[in-house]
């Protein structure tokens, strides 16, 4: 008996017969087994409805000899597989290899039809034109009928949609959607196989943990769109630098891992250095050259006993090590500065649990005119003490809390908490000020931050003009359409709103005209120097201007001494912040600091008809009709 057979296509392909489990099944079938089964005839309507069914049925319908060749097909087979019935008749049964499951299926088919008359499994088919169709396949042993031959009957099922449907759920749970690289499921998964498979023993894995340095600035000034089209052409090339037994996987964000599956002496640090050579060169995206660069951190696993959990965290170590060494580079795993990721873990763990136990605080900064030094207003700053970390500085926590998504909760208690002060100083008689508070961009997107504010007001009593927020530049670029919306709502509501950090974050002038906002508050970056360098004072004098142009107000964030103050005066700069001034202090210490600032500001006697300029920088010998304040104080303005 033959144990293969040949296609249409040229190509050998398994049959039936090809496994001796299932001939030797249905030799074990005695014909005295076959004798003892009764004896009934089929009436000729019982035939018409035995034909009507086999014809019409949507299963494909086999009839095989006892030599397992091919009987009879119905037409649902043939449409199944494209081969007519001429074709089919005497030859055998064919099926498509399933690999090293092939030989176990044989076996398992010829022990269910000898044990029980039946078996049903699936198989491939191969359809004519080379498509290989997945199938439901039953088998049944027929016992003998008067004026019959059939030894088997098999039934196929075609299962192409379910079948698709499971590659679909696979590829939804294993693979990343936007660029198609495995995801962190799937890597992990593919991690812990290797650290299971007995020759691990023979290599030495390392895993590489990757982050985009400048990733975020794309998506705030070029948008979302670009963002996701950078990160398609990053994975494409990253993908190139690797070998075939290599993995890389997007873990989310601008966030990726490599696995090495053997590093050998140096091949991760060489796979690290080809990683970043491919990310130097610019990207072109929409019109524009992209650049970026890669922090890497590399964790060379030499204990298998060790969980992938634990692996990850360590590259991630790694990673943060690169960032702070500078950026656009590698480093190894030092256990020595694996503190620092030990303190970033148990920073965020401890977050999460401030607002209950009342850790977070409010400090306040006053704002005043440049030129008098008059409290003009407030911005409130958030301020973390913890029992065992101390006074954790906000350039640390709040990064912390944006990355594990607690800026929410947080921003929200933080203008609850503004406002509630507000009201207090309200009751206690303090004259009111209007308060700035500082709004994540994470927050700001969000659909019910408006509502929130505005039943806050409400609750409160307060005049809406009381509260002032405050969005970056960044943030307020990243999404223009919706932000234009979101300030104008707030702007309704009689709240005022000012761009903070303005200089870092690239806006589109376009865009800026069009945002409701009142104030502009220059990047202390670009303020602090603005004595030594001319550069920074170029930038400041140039906001200022644009901001006056645009009939907004600037703020000066970050003043310290007084030649800083002179020159701000003298560029036109509305209101200043700052040390030199008030540094933040605590809620119950403003009312003392505003009497304070008050005392000191120098009341300007303005003649009616000459109110500009608003005081002369260079007396000529006339009396000056103004006065600056720090004239009277005895320096030279």
């Amino acid at each position: 008996m033959r144990s293969t057979d040949s296609s249409t296509h040229g190509e050998s392909e398994p049959t039936l017969e090809t496994d001796a489990y299932l001939n030797r099944a249905n030799r074990d079938c005695t014909d005295t087994e076959r004798r003892s089964q009764p004896q009934a005839g089929l009436s000729r309507k019982h035939l018409r409805l035995a034909l009507a069914l086999f014809d019409l049925s949507k299963e494909g319908i086999v009839f095989l000899d006892e030599n397992n060749l091919v009987q009879e097909v119905n037409p649902a087979y043939e449409e199944m597989t494209g081969y007519d019935r001429k074709d089919l008749i005497g030859r055998p049964l064919r099926l498509l290899s399933l690999g090293s499951q092939y030989a176990e299926m044989f076996k398992k088919m010829g022990s269910d039809i000898r044990e029980h008359g039946h078996w049903q499994g699936e198989a491939w088919k191969r359809h004519r034109d080379g498509r290989h169709i997945p199938v439901r396949m039953s088998l049944t042993l027929a016992r003998e009928q008067r004026d019959m031959d059939i030894n088997l009957v098999a039934v196929f099922n075609d299962i192409s949609l379910q079948h698709e449907t499971k590659q679909q759920l696979h590829q939804m749970a294993y693979r990343d959607a936007l660029t198609g690289l495995p995801n962190r499921a799937c890597f992990y998964q593919h991690v812990e196989r290797l650290l299971l498979d007995k020759s691990f023993l023979d290599i030495t894995p390392s895993i590489l943990m990757i982050d985009l340095d400048e990733f975020k600035e794309v998506n705030d000034s070029l948008g979302h769109g670009v963002g996701d089209l950078l990160l398609k052409q990053v994975a494409l090339r990253m993908k190139s630098c690797l070998r075939s037994n290599d993995m890389i996987s997007r873990f989310g964000g601008d966030e990726f891992m490599v696995l090495i599956e053997d590093s050998g002496r140096d091949n991760h640090t060489l796979v690290a250095d080809k990683l970043l050579s491919v990310l130097q060169r610019p990207f072109k995206l929409e019109g524009n050259d992209v650049h970026v660069r890669a922090s890497m951190g590399i964790y060379k696993i030499e204990d298998g006993a060790e969980n992938i959990e634990t692996l990850v965290q360590k590259a991630d170590i790694a990673m943060y090590q690169a960032k702070n060494q500078g950026k656009s580079c590698y480093r190894l795993y030092d256990r020595v500065e694996s503190s620092f990721a030990r303190r970033k873990a148990a920073l965020i763990s401890a977050l999460h649990q401030a607002i209950g136990l009342n850790q977070l605080y409010l400090n306040y900064q006053v704002q005043v005119q440049a030129f008098s030094g008059k409290p003009i207003g407030l911005e409130a700053l958030l301020r973390w003490t913890h029992p065992e970390f101390g006074n954790v500085p906000p350039d640390e926590f709040i990064p912390l809390a944006e990355s594990s998504g607690l800026i929410l909760p947080i921003g929200e208690w933080v203008i609850h908490a503004a406002c509630r002060q507000l009201a207090l100083w309200q009751a206690q008689g303090v004259p009111l000020l209007p308060v700035a508070v500082n709004v994540s961009a994470d927050q700001f997107y969000d659909d019910g931050l408006v509502a929130i504010i505005i039943k806050l007001l409400a609750d409160t009593r307060l005049s809406p003009s009381l509260l002032e927020i405050e969005i970056t530049e960044s943030a307020a670029m990243s999404n223009p359409e919706k932000t234009i919306a979101q300030l104008h709502t707030l702007r309704d509501a009689g709240v005022s709103i000012a761009i903070d950090d303005f200089g870092t974050g690239y806006s589109s002038l376009g865009y800026l005209k069009k945002l409701p906002v009142s104030k502009l508050k220059v990047d202390r970056s670009f303020v602090k120097d603005i004595v030594t360098d001319s550069d920074d004072l170029a930038i400041t004098s140039a906001v200022i201007k644009l901001a006056h142009t645009m009939n907004l107000k600037v703020v000066a964030e970050g003043v310290e001494d007084e030649q800083v103050q002179r020159l701000l005066v003298e560029q036109g700069c509305d209101f200043i912040q700052g040390y030199l001034f008030s540094k933040p202090v605590a809620a119950d210490k403003i009312p003392t600091t505003l009497r304070r600032l008050r005392d000191q500001a120098r009341e300007m006697v303005v003649p009616p008809a000459r109110r500009e300029p608003h005081w002369c920088l260079k007396p000529c010998g006339k009396k000056p009709y103004l006065t600056h304040p720090l004239a009277l104080a005895g320096g030279k303005p």
